[in-house]
Parts: C-alpha cells; structure tokens; sequence
C-alpha cells in the first residue's frame, strides 16, 4: 500500500531521535532478556553456534514486531525516508550497546572495529551481522507494506 505524497507527515528530527531509541531499547531489551536464557541453559545443551542461531530466529520475530509498534503507532504517515533514519539510528545506538557491553560489562578488551568484527563465529557472526543490516532496514520495509 502505497502513501500519496500529500499524506506524508515529515517528523522532527527530535522524534526520529526518539523513535530510534524506543526502537533500538524494544530490541535491545528483548535480546538482553534471551541472553539470559540462551547463555547459562541453552549454550550448555547445544553449544554457542546452534544456541545464537536459535536465538537469532526470536530476534528476528522481536525486531519485526518492534518495527511494526513504532511505524504503526508513532509514524504511520511518515516519509519511508524518515523511516530509514529510524532504522540507521537505532542500529547506531545497537552497535554502540553491543560495543559497551563487551567492553565495559563482559571486560573485553578493545582492539579496534576490525577486531570486532572479525572476532566471531565463523556461521554465527554473517548471520548476526545480516540481522543488524535487517534490524535497520524494516521500520522502512514495514512501512512500505
């Protein structure tokens, strides 16, 4: 269903700022609380791949649905390219969490973006890196529905 360009309603940039840290904390929440779940009763039985495979899957249904409740309540008539900067925003506030926690939390050491990067699972970290490129791109896509 498309929108005519009379119908759009652009936001402030306020409420984008607003909108993506209410979509990156939906999101963020929810994979806090599966880690929860998947790392002390989950990783034992099928080990670390399997088990954020698994919960990558309840991510996904997390993201669509976080997605769905900011497009539909907050920004229904809103251009799809404000909606893009919702996305962009909250995979930025999701990337620096992700960054803070590993750091700061977990008492990673930093050694750069690369090393980040790279310091993965060789199946699990393209397919975690896949969910942050869809976790920015649905708010636009759901609203393209």
């Amino acid at each position: 269903m498309s929108r005519r360009p009379s119908q759009a309603r652009f936001q402030t940039p306020l409420t984008i700022l607003n909108s993506s840290l209410i979509y990156f904390a939906l999101v963020f929440t929810t994979g806090f609380a599966l880690g929860m779940i998947r790392v002390p009763f989950i990783q034992p039985l099928l080990g670390d791949r399997r088990a954020q495979l698994l919960e990558m899957f309840f991510m996904l249904v997390a993201i669509i649905k976080s997605a769905q409740t900011i497009v539909g309540r907050l920004h229904p008539q809103t251009p799809t390219s404000q909606l893009v900067m919702v996305g962009i925003g909250g995979l930025y506030f999701m990337v620096m969490a992700e960054v803070v926690m590993a750091v700061y939390i977990m008492g990673k050491e930093w050694n750069g973006w690369k090393n980040w990067m790279t310091d993965r699972d060789a199946v699990a970290g393209p397919v975690y890196f896949a969910m942050l490129a869809v976790f920015a791109a649905i708010p636009a896509w759901i609203h393209g529905i």
